[in-house]
């Protein structure tokens, strides 16, 4: 008797138990089907990194400053979700000096540790407010 009672049970929540299955089923495809949309993001140094590349953009014969300049943007925008304008003109920048970001970097470190690149330069405003 004992399992007819169980088999009697199993036969009816079994509907139910197809229906949600089906419904969760049904529900996550519907998620996974609908396209993640992120909107980018406005950097709040945008305007003021922006003139920074316009000037980069303009240089033919870099100087360590311009380079560690290019440097700092590169490393700020990375992997930023926002800003593209920004970081293909960074893009430009290193192919118009014939250089790789890994060689930009090398350079920068040794511009850094023979020289104040930012010397006399003092702002009271952080560069990150």
């Amino acid at each position: 008797m004992r399992k007819l009672g169980q088999h009697t049970l199993l036969l009816a929540i079994a509907p139910i138990l197809v229906h949600f299955t089906i419904k969760l089923y049904a529900g996550t495809m519907n998620l996974m089907s609908q396209p993640t949309e992120f909107k980018d993001q406005q950097h709040p140094q945008w305007r003021l990194d922006r003139q920074t590349v316009d000037t980069l953009l303009a240089a033919s014969d870099p100087t360590d400053h311009n380079l560690v300049e290019l440097a700092r943007l590169r490393i700020r925008y990375q992997g930023f979700p926002g800003a593209r304008d920004i970081q293909a003109d960074l893009d430009k920048v290193l192919n118009q000096w014939n250089l790789t970001e890994a060689t930009l970097f090398e350079k920068t470190r040794q511009i850094h540790a023979i020289a104040q690149v930012y010397r006399g330069q003092t702002s009271k405003r952080d560069d990150w407010s």
